[in-house]
This record gives structure tokens, C-alpha cells and sequence, in this order.
């Protein structure tokens, strides 16, 4: 009996640590806008990159005092303008020229 007890308290502090991480993922998502340090962290850049995209006019922001904040329209809007598409490659350009083509 003791093992049941255990292993149920296992499960249900296991299904704690899941309802925590689905909520906070939910707050995430509500989130209206980010600070520096969040785009920085979620880009994996610079604060002086990011002065730098602001100064090019290809990150949006709105400046509270003296505090940058982004939304998550400014920062798709940046990756889709610096986005490049994969290069496709027709099946006839991997051949060799074996005389096998």
C-alpha cells in the first residue's frame, strides 16, 4: 500500500511541474510586449544589435521613459524582412555527368 501511495504522489507532483509549465507557457503567450533583455534572449543577439535594427527601421518599438519595448508583431516583422528562403534544387542539378543522366 505505502508503494501506491508513493508512486500516485510521484505522478501527481509530476502532473504539478506539467500544469506549471502549460500555464506559464500560457502567460507567454498573452504577453503583449518584451523587454531588451527578453528579444535579446529569444534572438540570441546584442543590445547593441538591436540599437541597431531600431536605428535601420527594421525593429519596431515603442520607448517608455527611457525603456525599449517590443511586440510580437514588431519582432515577426523583423524576421520576415530579413528572411532569406531555402534554396531548392531541381533533381538534374544533383546528377554527375557520367553519361548515367
Amino acid at each position: 500500500m505505502e508503494n501506491l501511495a508513493g508512486r500516485i504522489l510521484r505522478q501527481l507532483s509530476s502532473l504539478r511541474k506539467e500544469v506549471r509549465g502549460i500555464r506559464q507557457a500560457v502567460l507567454e503567450e498573452k504577453k503583449i510586449c518584451y523587454t531588451n533583455k527578453e528579444v535579446m534572449d529569444l534572438l540570441g543577439t546584442t543590445s547593441q544589435m538591436l540599437k541597431t535594427w531600431r536605428d535601420s527601421g527594421l525593429l519596431g518599438y515603442s520607448m517608455i521613459g527611457r525603456f525599449y519595448y517590443y511586440t510580437r508583431d514588431d519582432i515577426q516583422k523583423l524576421l520576415q524582412q530579413t528572411h532569406f528562403d531555402a534554396f531548392t534544387f531541381d533533381k538534374t542539378d544533383n546528377e554527375t555527368s557520367d553519361g548515367n543522366s
